[in-house]
C-alpha cells in the first residue's frame, strides 16, 4: 500500500537503482568470462595441438568457407573448391594451400577429370583455373617477399639501366654476402660499375612484381671463362605490380599474319591476311605473349597468330601489338602482343600448358 511516505520513496528509488547496476556489473562479468573464453580459444587453435589435429583431416565445409574468405573467392568459386575437395578427399585445404606439390596434385587430377568429359565444360575449367590463380595468390599476400635473400638459384631478375632499360639476368648463387648473377650477353649492354647502385626487378611465382634498389659488389672470373657479378643484398623490396594472369617462358615456335583493319562507317572489320610468317614464343599467358621474329613490325598493329602447345590441338588469337624492340643479336625483333580477340578453350588451354596439366 503506498502510503505517499517520502522515506518509502526513496527506498523504492534505491531499489530500483540497485537492481539496474547490480544488472550490468553482472552482464559485464559475464561479458569478461566470455571475452576470456574467446581468447583462450584463439589460443587454442593457434596451438601446435590443435594444428596438429586438424591439419591432416580432410576438408570441411568450414574451412573451405573460411579459405574462401580470405582468397575472396566468389561463389561459384567457392562451390567448385568445395566440390575438388569432397571428390578428391583434399586435406585441410587451410593447411594443405600452403603445399605446392599437393595444389598440383589436386589441381591437375580435377583438371584430367574435366578434360575427359566430351564436350568439355569449359566455363568450368576457366572457373578452375581462376580458383587455382586466386589460392596462389593468397599464398603469395601471406609469404610474400621480404628480401634478395630468399631469391633462389635460376631465378629470373631483370637489371634496370640508367634510362630503365631491363636488361635480363638469372640468379646463379646466393650467399650471406649477396646473390651471384652471370654476365650475359644482354647484361654486357649495362655493366654496373663496382659499388654503383642500380634497380632489379624480378616476379614471384604468381607474377607480383617486386622492385629493389642494390649495389654492385664485385666481378668475380669463372672457369668456363665467363664473369659473375656479386650483388648486395637488399630488404627493401617494393610490391609495384599484379599480374592478372599466370605466364610461363617457352621457346615453342608458331605462326602468325598480319591483320587489316578495315573501318566501315563507325564500324572496323579485321582481316586476316593469308600470308603466314614463323616466329618463336618467348613467353606465353591467357592475356597475351611474347615473340621473337625476323620483322620489323612496329607497334600498335594487329596480328592474328597460330599455336600449338604441348598436348593440345592448335588454336589461334588475334592480338594487338603494344610494344615492339630490336632483342639483343638486333638480328631479331621482339614483340610483346596483347591478346584482344581469344576463344575460352583456346585460354583453358594455354592455363593447362603453363601449369603442366597435360
Amino acid at each position: 500500500m503506498d502510503t505517499g511516505s517520502p522515506i518509502e520513496a526513496r527506498l523504492a528509488s534505491s531499489g530500483f537503482v540497485y537492481s539496474f547496476v547490480a544488472f550490468f556489473v553482472v552482464a559485464a562479468i559475464i561479458l569478461a568470462v566470455l571475452y576470456f573464453l574467446y581468447l583462450k580459444y584463439k589460443a587454442f587453435i593457434k596451438s601446435k595441438q590443435w594444428i596438429e589435429a586438424n591439419k591432416n583431416r580432410e576438408t570441411k565445409f568450414s574451412d573451405v568457407r573460411k579459405i574462401a574468405h580470405e582468397a575472396n573467392l566468389d561463389r561459384i568459386e567457392k562451390k567448385l573448391l568445395w566440390s575438388i575437395c569432397k571428390t578428391h578427399h583434399a586435406r585441410n585445404i587451410q593447411f594443405s594451400y600452403r603445399s605446392e606439390n599437393e595444389m598440383q596434385n589436386l589441381f591437375k587430377s580435377e583438371f584430367q577429370r574435366m578434360n575427359l568429359q566430351n564436350p568439355r565444360n569449359e566455363e568450368k575449367i576457366s572457373v578452375l583455373f581462376s580458383l587455382r590463380y586466386k589460392l596462389e595468390k593468397l599464398y603469395d599476400r601471406k609469404h610474400s617477399i621480404t628480401s634478395t635473400k630468399y631469391l633462389r638459384p635460376g631465378q629470373q631478375i631483370r637489371v634496370l639501366d640508367e634510362k630503365h632499360i631491363p636488361h635480363d639476368a638469372t640468379v646463379q648463387k646466393n650467399t650471406p654476402e649477396g646473390f651471384y648473377v652471370e654476365i650475359s650477353a644482354e647484361l654486357k649492354n649495362f655493366k654496373p660499375k663496382p659499388l654503383s647502385k642500380f634497380m632489379i626487378n624480378f616476379s614471384s611465382a604468381t607474377g607480383m612484381l617486386y622492385q629493389c634498389v642494390v649495389i654492385a659488389a664485385r666481378y668475380e672470373d669463372i672457369p668456363n671463362g665467363k664473369e659473375l657479378l656479386l650483388i648486395t643484398h637488399s630488404s627493401t623490396l617494393k610490391l609495384i605490380q599484379k599480374r592478372m594472369t599466370k605466364r610461363q617462358g617457352t621457346t615453342i615456335e608458331c605462326l602468325f599474319s598480319a591483320v587489316k583493319e578495315v573501318k566501315s562507317g563507325r564500324k572496323t572489320k579485321f582481316e586476316v591476311q593469308q600470308k603466314k610468317y614463323t616466329g618463336t614464343f618467348i613467353d606465353i599467358s591467357a592475356g597475351g605473349c611474347k615473340i621473337s621474329c625476323g620483322l620489323p613490325i612496329s607497334k600498335n598493329q594487329y596480328i592474328q597468330l597460330y599455336f600449338k602447345l604441348p598436348g593440345i590441338i592448335e588454336h589461334q588469337a588475334q592480338g594487338l601489338i603494344i610494344k615492339s624492340k630490336k632483342s639483343v643479336n638486333e638480328k631479331t625483333f621482339v614483340l610483346y602482343i596483347k591478346f584482344t580477340d581469344i576463344n575460352i578453350a583456346a585460354r583453358n588451354d594455354i592455363y593447362a600448358a603453363i601449369y603442366d596439366y597435360f
